[in-house]
Order: structure tokens, then sequence, then C-alpha cells
């Protein structure tokens, strides 16, 4: 009975730790400098992290401070269709983003002004609008609407030509959270 009860205490541990080693492993072995006989640090901020809306890719946003520099780091992975996954040359798309803590201020801000364009829209029938907002060359964020939908509880963030879909409260409390910190 013991051995359930710590069973079930370590599942919900585990499964409750956000999974940060994408980005937590890019940062370590890229941006912070490690010099032979010195010291080092790094503060991480974890943003977000797990599957986006619809469930199959991968999202995470860690917020990282090295000395005086502090930025963003998104790591994606795209899962690829079963027919791809089955070939030996298609693998999951693993991708890198950068920003600074201006273009986080950015997305806060310029969400609220893609919500109140896209609630001025009244698709047709069969049709959809988009609203996007470059954030960098790599990186924009992006509302749609259908015809008959209201909501703008989920947006886009596109990577690299990706679409990763996220609830839009929750990564804007975080990112507040962070350009804060």
């Amino acid at each position: 009975m013991r051995l359930i009860y710590i069973t079930i205490f370590l599942f919900l541990l585990t499964g409750c730790l956000p999974p940060k080693y994408i980005t937590e492993k890019y940062i370590k072995n890229n941006l912070e400098v490690h010099e032979i006989n010195a010291f080092s640090s790094v503060r991480l901020y974890s943003i977000y992290s797990g599957n986006v809306y619809g469930g199959k890719d991968y999202l995470e946003l860690t917020g990282y401070k090295i000395g005086q520099k502090k930025g963003l780091l998104i790591g994606s992975i795209k899962k690829k269709s079963e027919v791809d996954q089955k070939s030996e040359k298609k693998a999951d798309d693993l991708q890198f983003t950068q920003l600074t803590v201006e273009q986080c201020q950015m997305i806060v801000e310029k969400h609220y002004e893609l919500i109140q364009k896209i609630k001025l829209e009244r698709p047709r029938f069969n049709e959809a609008v988009y609203h996007d907002f470059a954030i960098s060359k790599d990186l924009w964020i992006s509302f749609k609407k259908g015809h008959g939908s209201k909501s703008v509880s989920i947006m886009d963030i596109w990577i690299k030509g990706d679409r990763y879909t996220v609830y839009t409260k929750k990564i804007i409390r975080n990112l507040k959270k962070f350009i804060d910190y």
C-alpha cells in the first residue's frame, strides 16, 4: 500500500514539473559562456512549456538572465505526420527563436490591437480572416476569425512558417510577469 502512495506521489510530482529541457539545453550550451577556471550563472524563467492547442506540437518559452542580458528563447517542435515519421528522412522539426524583452513587450501590446481588429471582422460563409503582427522575420502573432466564430481565447504564434496555437490569456499573463521579472 505504501508503494502505491509513493508511486502516485512521484507521478504527480514529475507530471506537474514544467519540462524545459530543450530551451534549457540550448541556453546552457549556446548562450551562457563557460570559460575554463571561471564561474558562470544563468537564471531561467519558465513562461510556457507543453503541447499546444490541438495537442501534437510542442512549445517552450523560457526567459533567461545572463549577467545584464535578459531575453526569451522559444523552443518549438513541429511533429511530423505518421507518414513522415515512418520515413527515415523525416524527423520532428526542432526550432529555436530568440526574442528581446522589447519584442516580448511588443507581443503583449500588439495582441490587444489584433484582438480589436479581429473583433470588427464579419467573415462570410466559408471565409477566414487573419490579422497578423510581425515581431521578427521569424515570428509573428496572429488571430483568426471564421464565419460565426467570436472567440479570441486562442492565438497563433507563427515560428519560421509553422503555426503553434496557444491560449491567449496564459501566454500574455506569463509574458507580462517575465517582463517585470
